[in-house]
Parts: C-alpha cells; sequence; structure tokens
C-alpha cells in the first residue's frame, strides 16, 4: 500500500526538517531576494552581526565579504557551489557561508525558470572541521597559516583565501608552501586530509587528558 501525501502536507512536513536544523538555509535569487529563511538563518540575519536582510536582501555586513557573496550569487547556473567566510562587526569567529546554484526543471519553459541559489550558513565557532588555535597546535603553524588552512577547509580557492584576508595571492601561496612542508604533504588534496583527519584526533587526546 503506497502512502499518498498531499502536496501541502508534504510542504508543511519539510518546513518543519528544514526548521529543526542547526544550519542557516536560505533560498534567494540571483540578487539576494529572499524568498525563504529558516529559523536558524534568521536568527543569524536578525543578528545583523555578519549577514543581515536590508529590504529583504541577502548582504553581508563587511564591505569586502558583501563583494564576495554578490560575485557567488551572480555566479551562472553550472559553477556549483563554493563558499567563504563572513566577518563579524563584533570581531567573532565568522559564518562559514556556501553558495549553491541551483539550475530550474530541465523540461521546464525557460521564461517560467527560477535562478535560485540556495545558501547555507554555518557558525564557525566549532570549525567545519576544527579551530586556528588547535591548526597551531597540531602542526605548528602560524596564525595566519591556520587562517588559510580553515579557509581551504571549508571550500575556499587560493584566491577567495586572499581576498578574505586582505593579502595578496603571493602571499597566500607562501603560506601554503609552509602548509605543505609541515604536514609533510605535495597537493591540496592530502594537505586537506591531513588537516581534516588530525583535529578529530586532537579532541579526543584532549577529552582523555592525555
Amino acid at each position: 500500500m503506497h502512502a499518498r501525501i498531499h502536496a501541502n502536507e508534504l510542504s508543511l512536513a519539510l518546513r518543519q526538517v528544514v526548521d529543526g536544523i542547526e544550519i542557516g538555509i536560505v533560498l534567494c535569487d540571483e540578487v539576494g531576494s529572499i524568498a525563504y529563511v529558516n529559523r536558524h538563518g534568521a536568527r543569524h540575519l536578525a543578528d545583523a552581526d555578519a549577514l543581515a536582510a536590508p529590504n529583504g536582501i541577502l548582504s553581508a555586513t563587511d564591505a569586502g565579504c558583501d563583494t564576495e557573496l554578490r560575485r557567488k550569487l551572480a555566479g551562472p547556473a553550472d559553477a556549483g557551489s563554493s563558499g567563504f567566510l563572513a566577518r563579524r562587526s563584533d570581531g567573532g569567529r565568522p559564518l562559514a557561508v556556501y553558495v549553491h546554484l541551483l539550475a530550474g526543471a530541465p523540461d521546464a519553459p525557460q521564461s517560467t525558470q527560477m535562478s535560485l541559489r540556495l545558501v547555507t550558513i554555518v557558525d564557525s565557532a566549532p570549525g567545519p572541521a576544527g579551530s586556528a588555535p588547535d591548526l597551531c597546535a597540531i602542526h605548528s603553524l602560524t596564525p595566519s597559516e591556520a587562517r588559510l588552512a580553515e579557509s581551504m577547509l571549508i571550500g575556499l580557492q587560493l584566491a577567495g583565501a586572499a581576498r578574505q584576508a586582505r593579502v595578496s595571492i603571493n602571499t597566500v601561496r607562501t603560506q601554503l608552501k609552509q602548509l605543505f612542508a609541515k604536514t609533510a604533504t605535495r597537493r591540496q588534496s592530502d594537505l586537506l586530509r591531513v588537516l581534516a583527519a588530525s583535529l578529530p584526533r586532537f579532541a579526543s587526546r584532549g577529552r582523555g587528558g592525555a
């Protein structure tokens, strides 16, 4: 026997699930006009610390971060997803923001297709895999090297990391060479695997009192 669910009931059930997720979720168009935001996302926007929604438009409160947000929202529909760190105005740990570009249904008329962006917002206090102080302690990184490692762990490319840190791409490349040397790796994929894998082990040792 197949259960038949009314569209409105399914929509309500999905909203309840999405509202319970501890990640901010925003649906908007290419200019940031918000169509939907879940409860966790609404809290971030209401704080207006790193992200806000003046006149219903998703925005970053830092000018440089807002430029990065606009660039990612305006990207082509086949660009996949990308992330950046949105600075908090109070100097606290930034929010990790990911922009996923959603293509319209392939069989829908071009005139009726919506160009939607799914924006997810993650509080980086725990970090995607850890924090800069932990990375410094585990791999003997400098603070700037640890910040680059964090940026790479949330999906930023080198150019994006340079913009986020407000340094030149050459500075970031020099930091990357140091990360390779200190983690005994040669490729970015290997570097990210080492960084992500080392942090849980560090946390376990800390909880065990070793």
